[in-house]
């Protein structure tokens, strides 16, 4: 976490994925938690999809074994 972003250090020398604007319940919990879910979903994802459609894709790409989980811990 910096400056109220959440940044994913992937081991990458010059790039890191950035969450700009991660809501202020999700930066309380991975604080206080102390690490963060992440899933990828290996299928493409349509632009400008809101909340209900970003469920539906990942339950779809869960589900059907098309994503990538981890956990990450959090520093900052």
């Amino acid at each position: 976490m910096r400056d109220g972003r959440g940044a994913l250090d992937y081991g990458h020398p010059s790039y890191a994925l950035v969450i700009p604007q991660p809501g202020e319940q999700w930066r309380a919990a991975v604080t206080t938690v102390g690490h963060a879910y992440l899933v990828v979903g290996l299928d493409p994802l349509g632009p400008g999809m809101g909340p209900e459609l970003i469920d539906r894709y990942l339950g779809r790409v869960v589900t059907g074994g098309r994503a990538l989980m981890a956990i990450a811990d959090v520093q900052g």
